[in-house]
């Protein structure tokens, strides 16, 4: 269960970062929001249709310039890395994610926060990817709620 102030967290999440998401112009930086989100929503193991509908809608959103074609490309090719190995493939895209640094670090963060509460429940395990995440990227955690 999201308590009332973590909501409101990340409705600042969501509200906040659209400064940053709209000087995201690179495939780069796109791809990487996409990943993190994918990453979050599949903490579980799963990447549910909740999941993968929020994390369109919200890129949808904040980046218009893509389509869901593009969103559903970026998806198929994180899976497609997790589902050779999940070990290597997860490495490989939290390094690529990681490279990441100022504006665009700060919207794959506040993405992935968003994300991690789109179920109502941003559990332990997606907050430590975010904090990984924020760690690669060097972040504070505790700027994002964590």
């Amino acid at each position: 269960m999201v308590f009332p102030l973590f909501t409101d967290f990340l409705k600042s999440c969501r509200d906040r970062g659209a400064e940053t998401f709209n000087r995201i112009k690179d495939r780069t930086t796109f791809n990487r929001v996409v990943w993190a989100c994918f990453l979050i929503g599949r903490a579980d193991g799963n990447f549910d249709s909740q999941e993968r509908k929020a994390t369109a809608e919200l890129i949808r959103e904040k980046l218009p310039q893509y389509s869901l074609d593009d969103i559903l490309e970026a998806i198929a090719k994180a899976e497609d890395k997790l589902n050779f190995d999940v070990n290597m493939g997860t490495l490989e895209v939290m390094d690529e994610i990681g490279k990441a640094k100022g504006e665009a670090a700060e919207a794959i963060i506040r993405a992935a926060v968003y994300i991690g509460g789109a179920d109502g429940d941003f559990d332990d395990t997606e907050k430590g990817i975010v904090r990984q995440l924020c760690s690669r990227m060097e972040l504070n955690p505790v700027n994002y709620g964590l």
